[in-house]
């Protein structure tokens, strides 16, 4: 979840179920299972695709960060 703050370069976040990132008029919020070695990522926007992108990104990034621990 830190490197998920740290990808939120400078965005406005709130940490209260796992990290809700604020940008550009929607949200995404990613939040760690508490039993599996997973996470779920729910975003809101202004359009249906603006929140599909804001989902494809942090996906990206979630799976760049997992890459990376494990390399």
């Amino acid at each position: 979840m830190r490197k998920m703050v740290e990808a939120a370069d400078g965005l406005p976040i709130e940490t209260t179920e796992g990290v809700k990132i604020f940008k550009d008029g929607g949200w995404v919020m990613v939040m760690p299972h508490a039993q599996k070695p997973e996470c779920r990522v729910v975003a809101e926007g202004y359009s249906q695709e603006f929140a599909q992108e804001l989902t494809a990104d942090f996906s990206q990034k979630i799976q760049a960060i997992q890459k990376h621990n494990v390399d």
